[in-house]
C-alpha cells in the first residue's frame, strides 16, 4: 500500500548519507535535489502536520491505550498481508521470479495458517517480508522520478511514485474491490491508525519548521533510493537539473 504519509516519519531513524548535487549543501550533511514545487510542498506539509496533530495522532494514542500490544501486532500483520499481492505483481514485473515465488508462499501461508494474515507465520518459517511497489518498478524501467511532491494526507512522494500509487489503487489494492464504501473506508482508516500508532515517540522529533521539512524530503529521497536498489544504491554526484 503503499504509504500513508506519516509512515515516513520512521525515516528519521535512518543514517542520512551523502546524496549529492552541485547545489548548496544543507546543514544535515548532504546536498539537496532541486525542489521546484517547494512553495506548494511546504504548504501541504504544514496542512498534513496540522491534521495529524488535530485528529490522527490523538486517535492513534487512544488506540494504543485501548488495544493490547498483541492485538495491535495482529492488526498490523493483517494489513501488511494485504500488501502482498502488490509485492508479488511487482516482483514479476521486476523479473525477481524467485522472490515472487517466495512471496506467493508467504501470502498463501499467512492467509490460511495465519488466519487472514492476523499472525505472521511465514516470517517464523524464514520467509521474509519484501517491499516492492509500482514506483520502484517504474524506476527500474527507466522512468525519471520527477519533482518531489507532497500529497494531501498521504505525504512525501514524487511524480513517479504518485503514478505508482494510482496504479496500485486501481490494479492491485484489495480494498478497492469491496463494494461497501463504509467497510472499505473503515479498513483504510484502521490501517492508517495502526501505522500511525507505531510512530508514537519518534514523531516528537518532527516540528513544522524549515529543518523538519528538509529532513523529511531528503529522508524520503534516500529511503526510495534504498528500496529501488535493494539496499545498495549507487553513489551518484549528479542529478538532472537546470541552473
Amino acid at each position: 500500500m503503499h504509504k500513508f504519509w506519516l509512515s515516513v516519519l520512521f525515516l528519521l531513524l535512518l543514517p542520512l548519507g551523502g546524496c549529492a548535487t552541485p547545489h548548496d549543501a544543507s546543514w544535515f550533511g548532504f546536498y539537496e535535489k532541486p525542489d521546484p514545487l517547494e512553495k506548494y510542498n511546504r504548504a501541504m506539509t504544514h496542512f498534513n502536520l496540522k491534521m495529524d496533530r488535530a485528529v490522527i495522532r490523538p486517535v492513534a494514542q487512544a488506540y494504543t491505550k485501548a488495544v493490547p500490544a498483541g492485538a495491535r501486532d495482529s492488526v498490523s500483520s493483517f494489513f501488511s498481508n494485504l500488501t502482498e499481492p502488490t509485492v508479488i505483481v511487482n516482483d514479476v514485473l521486476q523479473a525477481k521470479f524467485e522472490q515472487a515465488l517466495a512471496d506467493s508462499w508467504r501470502f498463501a501461508i499467512n492467509s490460511t495458517v495465519g488466519v487472514l494474515g492476523l499472525f505472521d507465520v511465514s516470517s517464523k518459517l524464514g520467509l521474509e517480508k519484501h517491499h516492492e511497489d509500482f514506483g520502484q518498478t517504474f524506476a527500474l524501467w527507466g522512468l525519471k522520478e520527477g519533482p518531489y511532491l507532497v500529497l494531501p494526507l498521504l505525504g512525501p512522494s514524487n511524480v513517479r511514485d504518485t503514478l505508482g500509487l494510482v496504479t496500485h489503487l486501481y490494479l492491485t489494492e484489495p480494498r478497492q474491490w469491496i463494494d461497501d464504501r463504509t467497510v472499505r473506508y473503515a479498513l483504510f482508516s484502521a490501517d492508517l491508525i495502526s501505522r500511525r500508532a507505531q510512530l508514537i515517540g519518534p514523531d516528537e522529533l518532527i516540528s513544522d519548521d524549515e529543518d523538519s521539512y528538509l529532513l523529511l524530503r531528503e529522508a524520503y529521497h534516500q529511503k526510495r533510493e534504498n528500496l529501488i536498489y535493494d539496499g545498495e544504491p549507487p553513489i551518484s554526484y549528479e542529478y538532472d537539473y537546470e541552473e
